[in-house]
Protein backbone atom coordinates (compact mmCIF):
# COMPACT_ATOMS: atom_id res chain seq x y z
CA UNK A 1 0.00 0.00 0.00
CA UNK A 2 2.94 2.28 1.14
CA UNK A 3 4.27 2.10 -2.71
CA UNK A 4 1.15 2.81 -4.30
CA UNK A 5 0.67 5.89 -2.10
CA UNK A 6 4.38 7.04 -2.77
CA UNK A 7 3.70 6.51 -6.80
CA UNK A 8 0.23 8.34 -6.38
CA UNK A 9 2.30 11.38 -4.91
CA UNK A 10 4.57 11.77 -7.50
CA UNK A 11 2.30 11.46 -10.11
CA UNK A 12 0.19 14.88 -11.10
CA UNK A 13 -3.82 14.46 -11.05
CA UNK A 14 -3.72 13.85 -14.65
CA UNK A 15 -0.82 10.99 -14.82
CA UNK A 16 -2.98 10.01 -12.13
CA UNK A 17 -6.11 9.47 -13.85
CA UNK A 18 -4.33 7.93 -17.07
CA UNK A 19 -2.67 5.32 -15.27
CA UNK A 20 -5.78 3.97 -13.41
CA UNK A 21 -7.77 4.03 -16.52
CA UNK A 22 -4.72 2.09 -18.30
CA UNK A 23 -5.08 -0.26 -15.36
CA UNK A 24 -9.12 -0.74 -16.09
CA UNK A 25 -9.00 -0.65 -19.60
CA UNK A 26 -6.05 -3.16 -20.85
CA UNK A 27 -7.88 -6.46 -19.12
CA UNK A 28 -10.98 -5.16 -20.69
CA UNK A 29 -9.30 -4.73 -24.31
CA UNK A 30 -7.64 -7.86 -24.01
CA UNK A 31 -10.60 -9.79 -23.28
CA UNK A 32 -12.63 -7.83 -26.17
CA UNK A 33 -10.11 -8.75 -28.92
CA UNK A 34 -10.08 -12.52 -27.37
CA UNK A 35 -14.17 -12.82 -27.72
CA UNK A 36 -13.44 -10.85 -31.52
CA UNK A 37 -10.59 -13.49 -32.26
CA UNK A 38 -12.59 -16.58 -31.21
CA UNK A 39 -16.30 -15.20 -33.03
CA UNK A 40 -13.94 -14.48 -36.00
CA UNK A 41 -12.71 -18.26 -35.86
CA UNK A 42 -16.25 -19.10 -35.85
CA UNK A 43 -16.89 -17.17 -38.87
CA UNK A 44 -13.97 -18.69 -40.77
CA UNK A 45 -14.09 -22.18 -39.53
CA UNK A 46 -18.16 -21.75 -41.19
CA UNK A 47 -16.81 -20.09 -44.18
CA UNK A 48 -14.28 -23.00 -45.03
CA UNK A 49 -16.94 -25.82 -44.45
CA UNK A 50 -18.88 -23.79 -47.39
CA UNK A 51 -16.24 -23.99 -49.39
CA UNK A 52 -15.80 -27.57 -48.62
CA UNK A 53 -19.52 -28.64 -48.96
CA UNK A 54 -19.32 -26.78 -52.42
CA UNK A 55 -16.42 -28.96 -53.62
CA UNK A 56 -18.50 -32.28 -52.45
CA UNK A 57 -21.83 -31.00 -54.05
CA UNK A 58 -19.83 -30.62 -57.23
CA UNK A 59 -18.08 -34.21 -56.80
CA UNK A 60 -21.79 -35.72 -56.04
CA UNK A 61 -22.80 -36.11 -59.78
CA UNK A 62 -19.83 -38.04 -61.05
CA UNK A 63 -20.12 -40.49 -57.97
CA UNK A 64 -23.58 -40.64 -58.92
CA UNK A 65 -23.28 -41.22 -63.21
CA UNK A 66 -19.99 -43.63 -62.64
CA UNK A 67 -21.92 -46.06 -60.71
CA UNK A 68 -24.38 -46.00 -63.57
CA UNK A 69 -21.79 -45.97 -66.27
CA UNK A 70 -20.50 -49.81 -63.95
CA UNK A 71 -23.90 -51.02 -64.08
CA UNK A 72 -24.75 -50.73 -67.96
CA UNK A 73 -21.48 -52.06 -68.85
CA UNK A 74 -21.42 -54.90 -66.53
CA UNK A 75 -25.17 -55.32 -68.02
CA UNK A 76 -24.30 -55.27 -71.68
CA UNK A 77 -21.05 -57.26 -70.90
CA UNK A 78 -23.30 -60.45 -69.97
CA UNK A 79 -25.14 -60.02 -72.92
CA UNK A 80 -27.55 -56.68 -72.56
CA UNK A 81 -26.43 -55.19 -75.80
CA UNK A 82 -29.49 -52.75 -76.06
CA UNK A 83 -27.38 -50.95 -72.98
CA UNK A 84 -24.17 -49.71 -75.41
CA UNK A 85 -26.27 -46.03 -76.24
CA UNK A 86 -27.26 -45.10 -73.17
CA UNK A 87 -22.99 -46.07 -71.76
CA UNK A 88 -22.03 -43.90 -74.64
CA UNK A 89 -24.56 -40.57 -73.66
CA UNK A 90 -23.77 -41.46 -69.93
CA UNK A 91 -20.02 -40.80 -71.34
CA UNK A 92 -20.70 -37.99 -72.02
CA UNK A 93 -22.28 -37.06 -68.88
CA UNK A 94 -19.30 -37.89 -66.85
CA UNK A 95 -16.65 -35.67 -69.23
CA UNK A 96 -18.81 -32.91 -67.99
CA UNK A 97 -18.57 -33.51 -64.57
CA UNK A 98 -15.11 -34.31 -64.52
CA UNK A 99 -14.73 -30.56 -66.25
CA UNK A 100 -16.82 -28.78 -63.37
CA UNK A 101 -14.80 -30.44 -60.78
CA UNK A 102 -11.79 -29.76 -62.49
CA UNK A 103 -13.15 -25.84 -62.33
CA UNK A 104 -13.74 -25.93 -58.52
CA UNK A 105 -10.51 -28.11 -57.93
CA UNK A 106 -8.81 -24.95 -59.33
CA UNK A 107 -10.71 -22.34 -57.09
CA UNK A 108 -10.25 -24.78 -53.85
CA UNK A 109 -7.55 -27.64 -54.57
CA UNK A 110 -4.62 -25.77 -53.09
CA UNK A 111 -6.68 -24.96 -49.93
CA UNK A 112 -7.76 -29.01 -49.61
CA UNK A 113 -4.86 -30.51 -50.95
CA UNK A 114 -7.11 -32.43 -53.60
CA UNK A 115 -5.16 -32.05 -56.43
CA UNK A 116 -2.88 -35.04 -56.61
CA UNK A 117 -6.05 -37.58 -55.81
CA UNK A 118 -8.01 -35.74 -58.50
CA UNK A 119 -5.49 -36.57 -61.29
CA UNK A 120 -5.54 -40.06 -60.09
CA UNK A 121 -8.88 -40.60 -60.13
CA UNK A 122 -9.26 -38.99 -64.22
CA UNK A 123 -5.80 -40.83 -65.12
CA UNK A 124 -7.86 -44.07 -64.26
CA UNK A 125 -10.72 -43.33 -65.83
CA UNK A 126 -8.93 -42.11 -69.01
CA UNK A 127 -7.04 -46.21 -68.52
CA UNK A 128 -10.40 -47.59 -67.67
CA UNK A 129 -13.10 -45.87 -70.84
CA UNK A 130 -11.32 -47.15 -73.77
CA UNK A 131 -11.09 -50.81 -72.50
CA UNK A 132 -14.54 -51.22 -70.76
CA UNK A 133 -16.17 -52.29 -73.85
CA UNK A 134 -13.42 -55.53 -74.04
CA UNK A 135 -11.99 -56.56 -70.95
CA UNK A 136 -14.06 -59.83 -68.94
CA UNK A 137 -17.07 -58.21 -67.21
CA UNK A 138 -15.66 -59.18 -63.49
CA UNK A 139 -12.31 -57.00 -64.71
CA UNK A 140 -13.90 -54.27 -65.76
CA UNK A 141 -17.02 -54.24 -62.56
CA UNK A 142 -13.69 -54.23 -60.61
CA UNK A 143 -12.08 -51.27 -61.83
CA UNK A 144 -15.02 -49.44 -61.94
CA UNK A 145 -15.53 -50.37 -58.20
CA UNK A 146 -12.03 -49.47 -57.36
CA UNK A 147 -12.28 -46.06 -59.36
CA UNK A 148 -15.44 -44.87 -57.54
CA UNK A 149 -14.03 -46.08 -53.98
CA UNK A 150 -11.51 -43.60 -54.75
CA UNK A 151 -13.66 -40.60 -56.15
CA UNK A 152 -15.17 -41.59 -52.12
CA UNK A 153 -11.99 -41.11 -51.07
CA UNK A 154 -12.28 -37.29 -52.57
CA UNK A 155 -15.22 -37.05 -50.54
CA UNK A 156 -13.65 -37.60 -47.59
CA UNK A 157 -10.06 -35.91 -48.13
CA UNK A 158 -12.64 -32.28 -48.80
CA UNK A 159 -14.44 -33.36 -45.85
CA UNK A 160 -10.72 -33.84 -43.34
CA UNK A 161 -9.19 -30.60 -45.08
CA UNK A 162 -12.13 -28.29 -44.84
CA UNK A 163 -13.43 -28.64 -41.09
CA UNK A 164 -16.72 -30.51 -42.24
CA UNK A 165 -15.62 -34.02 -40.26
CA UNK A 166 -15.17 -31.59 -36.80
CA UNK A 167 -18.22 -30.07 -36.71
CA UNK A 168 -19.15 -29.46 -33.72
CA UNK A 169 -22.85 -28.00 -34.06
CA UNK A 170 -24.93 -31.06 -33.25
CA UNK A 171 -27.99 -29.10 -35.19
CA UNK A 172 -25.35 -29.42 -38.40
CA UNK A 173 -23.53 -32.56 -37.16
CA UNK A 174 -25.60 -35.33 -38.45
CA UNK A 175 -26.64 -33.10 -41.56
CA UNK A 176 -22.94 -33.79 -42.69
CA UNK A 177 -22.43 -37.26 -41.73
CA UNK A 178 -25.06 -38.14 -43.75
CA UNK A 179 -24.29 -35.89 -47.10
CA UNK A 180 -20.52 -37.14 -46.96
CA UNK A 181 -20.31 -40.55 -45.33
CA UNK A 182 -24.15 -42.53 -44.84
CA UNK A 183 -25.78 -41.66 -47.90
CA UNK A 184 -22.56 -42.42 -50.21
CA UNK A 185 -22.38 -45.53 -48.79
CA UNK A 186 -26.19 -46.00 -49.51
CA UNK A 187 -26.14 -45.42 -52.84
CA UNK A 188 -22.88 -47.04 -53.69
CA UNK A 189 -23.95 -50.37 -52.19
CA UNK A 190 -27.20 -49.84 -54.04
CA UNK A 191 -25.15 -48.99 -57.33
CA UNK A 192 -22.97 -52.36 -56.73
CA UNK A 193 -26.14 -54.17 -56.68
CA UNK A 194 -27.71 -52.87 -59.59
CA UNK A 195 -24.93 -53.42 -61.81
CA UNK A 196 -24.29 -56.79 -60.15
CA UNK A 197 -27.92 -57.93 -60.13
CA UNK A 198 -28.27 -56.41 -63.65
CA UNK A 199 -25.33 -58.73 -64.87
CA UNK A 200 -27.00 -61.31 -63.38
CA UNK A 201 -30.54 -61.11 -64.82
CA UNK A 202 -28.39 -60.39 -68.34
CA UNK A 203 -27.29 -63.85 -67.88
CA UNK A 204 -29.78 -65.88 -66.61
CA UNK A 205 -27.81 -67.59 -63.69
CA UNK A 206 -26.46 -66.98 -60.53
CA UNK A 207 -23.12 -68.11 -59.12
CA UNK A 208 -22.27 -68.32 -55.47
CA UNK A 209 -19.73 -65.59 -54.74
CA UNK A 210 -22.47 -63.79 -56.67
CA UNK A 211 -25.39 -64.93 -54.27
CA UNK A 212 -22.82 -64.28 -51.08
CA UNK A 213 -21.39 -60.59 -52.64
CA UNK A 214 -24.98 -59.64 -53.71
CA UNK A 215 -26.45 -60.76 -49.74
CA UNK A 216 -23.53 -59.15 -48.58
CA UNK A 217 -23.89 -55.91 -50.23
CA UNK A 218 -28.13 -55.53 -49.06
CA UNK A 219 -27.02 -56.10 -45.43
CA UNK A 220 -24.95 -52.67 -45.97
CA UNK A 221 -27.69 -50.94 -47.76
CA UNK A 222 -30.00 -51.98 -44.63
CA UNK A 223 -27.23 -51.14 -42.18
CA UNK A 224 -26.49 -47.40 -43.55
CA UNK A 225 -30.02 -46.66 -44.66
CA UNK A 226 -30.45 -47.25 -40.70
CA UNK A 227 -28.22 -45.20 -39.96
CA UNK A 228 -29.39 -42.46 -42.20
CA UNK A 229 -32.25 -42.80 -40.76
CA UNK A 230 -31.62 -42.20 -37.25
CA UNK A 231 -29.43 -39.61 -37.95
CA UNK A 232 -31.95 -37.66 -39.59
CA UNK A 233 -34.13 -38.38 -36.62
CA UNK A 234 -32.15 -36.35 -34.86
CA UNK A 235 -31.85 -33.50 -37.30
CA UNK A 236 -34.99 -33.29 -37.68
CA UNK A 237 -35.43 -32.96 -33.56
CA UNK A 238 -32.72 -30.22 -33.89
CA UNK A 239 -34.38 -28.23 -37.05
CA UNK A 240 -38.08 -29.38 -36.63
CA UNK A 241 -38.92 -26.49 -39.55
CA UNK A 242 -37.41 -29.49 -41.71
CA UNK A 243 -40.20 -31.94 -41.04
CA UNK A 244 -42.33 -30.93 -43.77
CA UNK A 245 -39.71 -31.49 -46.18
CA UNK A 246 -37.55 -34.17 -45.39
CA UNK A 247 -40.59 -36.51 -43.60
CA UNK A 248 -42.06 -37.27 -47.52
CA UNK A 249 -38.87 -37.98 -48.92
CA UNK A 250 -37.22 -39.74 -46.52
CA UNK A 251 -40.36 -41.73 -46.12
CA UNK A 252 -40.19 -42.39 -50.12
CA UNK A 253 -36.44 -43.11 -50.37
CA UNK A 254 -37.05 -46.29 -47.31
CA UNK A 255 -40.17 -47.74 -49.66
CA UNK A 256 -38.45 -47.35 -52.88
CA UNK A 257 -35.05 -49.27 -51.14
CA UNK A 258 -36.78 -51.71 -49.97
CA UNK A 259 -38.90 -52.20 -52.78
CA UNK A 260 -35.53 -52.79 -54.59
CA UNK A 261 -34.10 -55.00 -51.81
CA UNK A 262 -36.69 -57.28 -52.23
CA UNK A 263 -36.40 -57.70 -55.78
CA UNK A 264 -33.36 -58.65 -55.61
CA UNK A 265 -33.78 -61.10 -53.07
CA UNK A 266 -37.04 -62.55 -54.48
CA UNK A 267 -35.69 -62.60 -58.00
CA UNK A 268 -32.25 -63.49 -57.86
CA UNK A 269 -31.17 -64.33 -54.65
CA UNK A 270 -33.69 -66.81 -53.65
CA UNK A 271 -35.62 -67.61 -56.70
CA UNK A 272 -35.02 -71.25 -58.02
CA UNK A 273 -33.93 -69.68 -61.53
CA UNK A 274 -33.43 -66.37 -62.70
CA UNK A 275 -35.94 -65.27 -65.15
CA UNK A 276 -35.34 -61.14 -64.00
CA UNK A 277 -35.15 -58.69 -67.02
CA UNK A 278 -32.01 -56.74 -66.80
CA UNK A 279 -33.76 -53.68 -67.35
CA UNK A 280 -36.17 -54.14 -64.74
CA UNK A 281 -33.37 -54.87 -62.19
CA UNK A 282 -31.49 -51.75 -63.26
CA UNK A 283 -34.51 -49.40 -63.07
CA UNK A 284 -35.65 -50.40 -60.01
CA UNK A 285 -32.13 -50.06 -58.57
CA UNK A 286 -31.73 -46.96 -60.47
CA UNK A 287 -35.45 -45.76 -58.67
CA UNK A 288 -34.28 -46.48 -55.38
CA UNK A 289 -30.47 -44.53 -55.52
CA UNK A 290 -32.52 -41.85 -57.45
CA UNK A 291 -34.77 -41.54 -54.21
CA UNK A 292 -31.72 -41.71 -51.82
CA UNK A 293 -30.29 -38.95 -53.76
CA UNK A 294 -33.43 -36.52 -53.71
CA UNK A 295 -32.81 -36.60 -50.30
CA UNK A 296 -29.17 -36.00 -50.57
CA UNK A 297 -30.18 -33.17 -53.01
CA UNK A 298 -32.28 -31.22 -50.16
CA UNK A 299 -29.72 -31.78 -47.21
CA UNK A 300 -26.97 -29.88 -49.22
CA UNK A 301 -28.46 -26.55 -49.30
CA UNK A 302 -30.31 -26.84 -45.92
CA UNK A 303 -27.02 -27.70 -44.77
CA UNK A 304 -25.02 -24.73 -46.38
CA UNK A 305 -28.18 -22.77 -45.13
CA UNK A 306 -26.91 -23.12 -41.58
CA UNK A 307 -23.78 -22.62 -42.24
CA UNK A 308 -24.39 -19.27 -43.48
CA UNK A 309 -26.75 -18.39 -40.20
CA UNK A 310 -23.51 -19.79 -37.92
CA UNK A 311 -21.58 -16.96 -40.11
CA UNK A 312 -24.65 -14.41 -39.44
CA UNK A 313 -24.89 -15.17 -36.26
CA UNK A 314 -21.14 -15.09 -35.11
CA UNK A 315 -21.21 -11.55 -37.82
CA UNK A 316 -23.74 -10.33 -35.28
CA UNK A 317 -22.31 -10.88 -32.22
CA UNK A 318 -19.14 -9.26 -32.98
CA UNK A 319 -21.10 -6.40 -34.21
CA UNK A 320 -23.44 -5.76 -31.22
CA UNK A 321 -20.36 -6.35 -29.01
CA UNK A 322 -18.65 -3.57 -31.11
CA UNK A 323 -21.40 -1.22 -30.59
CA UNK A 324 -21.91 -1.83 -26.71
CA UNK A 325 -18.26 -1.61 -26.02
CA UNK A 326 -17.78 1.81 -27.84
CA UNK A 327 -21.21 2.97 -26.43
CA UNK A 328 -19.87 2.29 -22.96
CA UNK A 329 -16.49 3.64 -23.58
CA UNK A 330 -17.74 6.58 -25.06
CA UNK A 331 -19.94 6.78 -21.91
CA UNK A 332 -17.32 5.78 -19.50
CA UNK A 333 -14.78 8.58 -21.01
CA UNK A 334 -17.63 11.02 -20.40
CA UNK A 335 -17.89 10.02 -16.65
CA UNK A 336 -13.93 10.37 -16.34
CA UNK A 337 -13.74 13.64 -17.86
CA UNK A 338 -16.56 15.05 -15.64
CA UNK A 339 -14.92 13.54 -12.65
CA UNK A 340 -11.58 15.00 -13.51
CA UNK A 341 -13.10 18.54 -14.02
CA UNK A 342 -14.76 18.23 -10.70
CA UNK A 343 -11.31 16.95 -8.79
CA UNK A 344 -9.72 19.68 -10.54
CA UNK A 345 -12.33 22.47 -9.75
CA UNK A 346 -12.35 21.12 -6.24
CA UNK A 347 -8.20 21.44 -5.94
CA UNK A 348 -8.72 24.58 -7.20
CA UNK A 349 -11.15 26.24 -5.04
CA UNK A 350 -8.95 24.43 -2.39
CA UNK A 351 -6.01 26.26 -3.70
CA UNK A 352 -7.39 29.34 -3.79
CA UNK A 353 -8.94 29.31 0.13
CA UNK A 354 -5.99 28.33 1.18
CA UNK A 355 -4.09 30.98 -0.55
CA UNK A 356 -6.43 33.70 0.89
CA UNK A 357 -5.56 32.31 5.00
CA UNK A 358 -2.38 32.62 3.80
CA UNK A 359 -2.70 36.08 2.88
CA UNK A 360 -4.46 36.90 6.23
CA UNK A 361 -8.20 36.62 4.73
CA UNK A 362 -9.72 34.80 7.48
Amino acid sequence: MNAAIQLMNKLSYPKKMLLISIVFLVPIILLINLLFNQLGAGIATAEKEMRGLEYIKTVRQLYQHMPQHRGMTNAYLNGASSFRSKILDKRKAIVADIAAIDAINDRFGDEFKTHTLWSEIKQQWQQLEPNAFNNPAKQTFQQHTLLIAKVYSLFEQVSNESGLVLDPELNTSFLMDAIVYSLPNVTENLGQSRGMGSGVAARGMISLEQRIALGTLLANIKSNAKSVNNGMSITLRENPQLEAELSALLANSKSVTDNFIDKVTNELLTAEFVNSQSADIFSAGTAAIKANYQVYDTLVPVLDSLFQQRVESYSSQRFNILVMVSVALLIAIYLFIGFYQSMITAVHKLRKATQKVSDGDL
